[in-house]
C-alpha cells in the first residue's frame, strides 16, 4: 500500500479500526498483531477499539433516526 503521506503507524491503526467494524475476528487479530511488531504501542491500539466503536455506534444511531421518523410520522396523521 503506498499511502506516503499517511504515516505507518496510522495505517495500521486504520486496518485494525476497519476489521473491527466491519467483524472480522481473525483479520483484527492479525492486524493488531502486525501493529504492535511495528511499534505501535498497546495503549495506541486499546484506545483505537472505543474509536471504532464510537463511529459504529454514531453510524447506527444515525440510521436507525431516519426508520424512527417514518413511525413519528404515522402517529401524527
Amino acid at each position: 500500500m503506498d499511502l506516503p503521506n499517511i504515516p505507518p503507524k496510522y495505517k495500521h491503526l486504520i486496518m485494525i479500526a476497519a476489521s473491527a467494524a466491519v467483524g472480522c475476528h481473525l483479520c483484527t487479530e492479525t492486524f493488531i498483531k502486525l501493529a504492535h511488531r511495528a511499534g505501535v504501542t498497546k495503549e495506541e491500539i486499546a484506545e483505537t477499539i472505543p474509536a471504532t466503536r464510537f463511529a459504529i455506534a454514531s453510524t447506527a444511531f444515525a440510521t436507525a433516526i431516519e426508520g424512527m421518523e417514518c413511525l413519528v410520522e404515522k402517529t401524527r396523521t
